[in-house]
């Protein structure tokens, strides 16, 4: 009988080399699944060059402000579409989303997360490193974080390394590896993940912080809602 479930997956991405890796990854960790490739952009986001030319050639300061306005959003969605291109490459289907950010890139990825209903957001480390420590505070929906470098060890154990599991909730995303209990905190958590050579962690959201460097990848799972 065929275990594998379907994901969907909201993908923060800055086409940084991190979050490549991070997309790479998740497609061996969550084979079938359906990503939004989620791009933000702040203005003023063109370089220096575009905006000189951009400058000679506007009418009015209202003229110039729009067109960076214009290229800033091009470039989002060119960028964005570079993920969407990596994402189906692994074998994903995927679809861009770009919006304007407003500077609290963390806190408006944790609202997409809320807005979409993802099975969880992933995030590459350490690229988008305080990034994703805001998106894994305020989501409300698990987040996978990859981290970056992965050394060779950890890519074998991504095909068919068992989650060790420090909480409840979410592993069955990864089925049908093996499910190992894990020990409470996280470096003995860590540890025992270590010593079976796991494909990644699932653990709650009070150990993420003593999780964030660990080298392999993490599953964090919020508290529940109006929980203690």
């Amino acid at each position: 009988m065929d275990r594998l479930r379907s994901a969907r997956v909201m993908a923060g991405y800055d086409a940084s080399p991190a979050a490549n890796l991070a997309l790479d990854v998740a497609a061996v960790l969550l084979p079938r699944t359906h990503a939004w490739i989620t791009y933000l952009w702040t203005p003023p986001f063109a370089d220096g060059t575009v905006c000189r030319r951009l400058w000679r050639d506007a009418t009015s300061l209202g003229a110039f402000v729009a067109a960076i306005e214009r290229e800033g959003e091009a470039a989002a969605e060119r960028r964005a579409a570079m993920g969407v291109a990596l994402a189906r490459a692994a074998g994903w289907s995927a679809e861009p989303l770009v919006e304007r950010g407003y500077g609290a890139v963390g806190l408006q990825l944790a609202d997409l997360a809320e807005k979409l209903g993802p099975d969880l957001v992933l995030m590459g480390t350490p690229g988008c490193g305080a990034v994703t420590g805001t998106v894994v505070r305020y989501s409300p929906r698990p987040v996978l974080m990859i981290p970056f470098p992965l050394l060779a060890a950890e890519r074998v154990a991504l095909r068919d390394g068992p989650v060790v599991a420090g909480c409840a909730g979410a592993p069955d995303l990864f089925a049908p590896r093996e499910l190992v209990e894990g020990p409470a905190g996280a470096e003995r958590l860590a540890a025992v993940a270590a010593a079976r050579r796991a494909a990644v962690i699932v653990a709650g959201a009070r150990t993420a912080a003593d999780l964030h460097d660990c080298p392999r990848p993490v599953l964090i799972v919020p508290e529940p809602r109006g929980g203690t």
